[in-house]
């Protein structure tokens, strides 16, 4: 009986690990995502930072950070936002073709309690104009800043 136990113990642990080792290697799912055509973790490997806007606070204090992404491997840009400050209660990402950052071709995405957050990426050409949009609820407040590549 003794010997039993141990193996229904090694077993729960084994089956532990297993899991949490397919955690640490899968992307965090956002809170909510809406528009674009995957997830750029996984899908646009080399991705770089076109132009990027800090977030200020009211005293004018940097708090963080929105990226224009692009990569060519997926053909796509992506916003990305990042807070300086830690978790925040809400950080959102908005990608859009040209400067309108709503509707048909457009990206949105949100999550809790996190300091980075990005979109899925929206297919665009090299040369097409896009706009990455990044918002922090800091303090009561929300902060924003929003970038656009040359158009």
């Amino acid at each position: 009986m003794h010997r039993s136990n141990f193996l229904r113990k090694l077993a729960v642990m084994a089956a532990t690990a297993v899991s949490m080792s397919l955690f640490a290697f899968t992307s965090a799912a956002h809170a909510g995502d809406e528009g674009g055509v995957a997830n750029p973790a996984t899908a646009c490997p080399n991705g770089y930072t076109v132009k990027a806007a800090d977030i200020h606070d009211f005293r004018g204090f940097r708090i963080g950070r929105v990226d224009l992404r692009w990569a060519y491997s997926c053909g796509g840009n992506w916003a990305r936002t990042t807070s300086y400050v830690g978790s925040v209660s809400q950080v959102e990402s908005r990608v859009a073709m040209g400067d309108w950052l709503s509707g048909p071709g457009s990206a949105f995405s949100y999550d809790y309690n996190t300091a980075q957050n990005w979109t899925y990426y929206i297919s665009i050409r090299p040369d097409a104009p896009a706009c990455a949009k990044g918002r922090l609820f800091y303090q009561g407040y929300w902060h924003e800043a929003t970038v656009c590549s040359a158009k």
